[in-house]
């Protein structure tokens, strides 16, 4: 941020965007300051490879501070790439747009994967988090080039805002004694015992897993058209394979 201003002599995201657009040529500095800040807020919403305190402090925390960090800090930090990269960085895109959408790939391809071998409730979601940070950085990386990819990193995010949250409401609810359920062998039965909060559960779970008809899979959806409309279909194509992976068998 100190890198930033002291290029640009702005604070206000307005006068900032104004003096970028007049830096010829390039200044170095302001483009390591814009990436240092993208580092900065990458590690607040979970981001690979900034991403390893996620699931040890998902899992040590009460189910409480957990859905908190899980949505408002993330939710916030979110805003604040949208409103810097999309708004007052848009000149500086092509210094910065491969940076982000490095870790779009890697937050989706190891969010997903290691979500997959987790037996805790918590950490799974910790991971499925990881992932869901990379597909919005998918409509961030994107925002510049078209008008959809803003929209659909928003929509995903309001989305993701009420599964998540949702999610960990279950969790919570199942909380017997002080004691959260953080494994799935707590589960087993939940159909038989609570249906009404299985079904919740289930739905939560199959919106964030990206399975038609839920908001989950409109935010995919919404994302990865915003990708094809800038001509960069690959990242679409890696947004898809990961999740396709994560919800079939196989992957091949």
């Amino acid at each position: 941020m100190a890198l930033v201003y002291g290029e640009t002599g702005h604070t206000q995201l307005a006068q900032i965007a104004a003096s970028m657009s007049r830096s010829l040529p390039v200044d170095p500095l302001l483009v390591g300051g814009i990436i240092l800040m993208f580092v900065g807020l990458a590690f607040k919403v979970s981001a690979a490879p900034f991403h390893a305190w996620t699931p040890d402090v998902y899992q040590g925390a009460p189910t409480s501070v957990t859905t908190f960090m899980s949505v408002a800090t993330k939710v916030a930090a979110f805003i604040v790439i949208i409103r810097l990269f999309d708004d007052a960085f848009a000149s500086y895109y092509s210094h910065w747009s491969a940076v982000v959408i490095a870790v779009a790939i890697l937050s989706m391809v190891v969010g997903n994967f290691a979500a997959l071998t987790q037996t805790s409730i918590k950490r799974m979601l910790a991971y499925s988090g990881i992932a869901q940070a990379g597909y919005i950085l998918i409509g961030v990386a994107v925002g510049v080039g078209t008008s959809l990819g803003v929209q659909g990193a928003l929509y995903y995010l309001a989305a993701y805002a009420f599964t998540n949250l949702g999610a960990f409401a279950v969790v919570t609810v199942m909380s017997g004694r002080g004691e959260d359920l953080d494994s799935y062998d707590q589960l087993r039965g939940l159909w038989h015992r609570r249906p009404y909060v299985a079904a919740a559960l289930a739905f939560f779970l199959l919106s964030l897993a990206g399975f038609p008809p839920t908001a989950g899979f409109i935010g995919k959806f919404l994302v990865f058209a915003a990708a094809i409309q800038a001509h960069n279909v690959a990242l679409a194509l890696w947004g898809s394979a990961p999740a396709r992976c994560r919800s079939s068998t196989t992957c091949g």
